[in-house]
């Protein structure tokens, strides 16, 4: 699990989207290291998180934000159920949440990937 993360709260208060972006990127730039998380909330009140990431083009460059929806899944869960929840688009993310509703970090599906990997050799 990656703690390493920084979250960014969405102003959805009519601020232009450009506005949140040119701050992501900023972010990104800054924080090239750690992991940035989106917490914004919908009409109903319902919190959505999301990975960002910079969506690199065919020869590297970076060319526009990327935001990957993650599920929360709790702390007591097991590599198992997060696998079940990355596994069926073989990407993604998911957010490991305490139970008073607050992230602790993030599995990703290159970083299970990974350590499955790791552990079967």
């Amino acid at each position: 699990m990656n703690k390493e993360f920084k979250l960014f709260k969405k102003n959805n208060e009519g601020i232009e989207d450009n506005n949140n972006n040119e701050q992501l990127i900023s972010i990104l730039d800054k924080e090239h290291h750690n992991a940035i998380v989106q917490h914004s909330v919908d009409i109903q009140g319902t919190a959505t998180y999301s990975l960002i990431e910079y969506d690199k083009g065919k020869d590297g460059e970076a060319m526009r934000l990327n935001f990957i929806p993650m599920q929360g899944v709790n702390f007591q869960a097991t590599l198992a159920e997060v696998y079940s929840l990355l596994e069926v688009n073989r990407n993604g993310a998911v957010y490991i949440f305490s139970t008073s509703e607050e992230i602790l970090g993030i599995i990703t599906w290159k970083t299970l990937r990974h350590h499955l990997h790791k552990a079967s050799y």
